[in-house]
């Protein structure tokens, strides 16, 4: 499993081979060694959706406004309203107010499907370490831990398919197909689709 940071260090793990993976990664089937984790602890941080500061309400709308177009269209129908142009100020209002009621909801969307991906997280997961199977903190999976799957799982973490048997995954938050995804062991292309990464899963599915 992997938890891609922000230098792209693990970009290319969906097109290397699995022997090229679990070498750049350091890890092996067996799992990585335990006292490699406290280290990928320190390195990593904990493998959680980072928690985004929330604006709701009326701020929420009013954060619309801050955009260079809008505030010349909110000028525009203030100079209308001042040469008595009524009905163009109210097209331009319109049209603001529209705009804004779009973006608010598009917005209060986002906000509100992060929060239920991050309830729906397995709260805990196994993994492989030192050839042993242990139950862990999601949160504590670190880059190169090899994540045990079963049916019915939440997948708790980006990851790379290195072995798997008649293994389905629902994807229809990430990418709206209403049917499982078949997925198997193999290289892909770079830059594929999302909906081609056969040899992926992700955080949350």
């Amino acid at each position: 499993m992997n938890k891609t940071d922000q230098n792209g260090e693990f970009d290319n793990i969906f097109s290397i081979s699995e022997q090229q993976l679990l070498d750049l990664l350091g890890s092996s089937s067996q799992g990585l060694e335990i006292n490699e984790i406290a280290d990928r602890k320190n390195r990593y941080g904990k493998n959680v959706i980072r928690d985004l500061v929330h604006i709701r309400g009326i701020f929420l709308f009013l954060k619309q406004f801050n955009s260079p177009l809008i505030l010349i269209l909110v000028a525009a129908a203030i100079l209308s309203i001042f040469l008595d142009q009524w009905l163009d100020a109210l097209i331009i209002l319109a049209v603001v107010s529209g705009s804004a009621l779009i973006g608010y909801r598009q917005e209060f969307n986002a906000q509100e499907a992060i929060e239920k991906l991050k309830e729906s997280i397995a709260h805990r997961s196994i993994v492989r370490r030192d050839g042993k199977e242990s139950d862990i903190l999601s949160s504590d999976i670190v880059p190169g831990d090899i994540v045990l799957l079963k049916a019915g799982s939440m997948i708790p973490a980006d990851g790379r398919i290195i072995k798997a048997r008649d293994l389905h995954v629902n994807e229809s938050a990430m990418t709206g197909e209403s049917f499982p995804v078949e997925k198997v062991p193999c290289t892909i292309q770079p830059d594929v689709p999302i909906t081609q990464m056969n040899n992926a899963v992700f955080m949350g599915t």
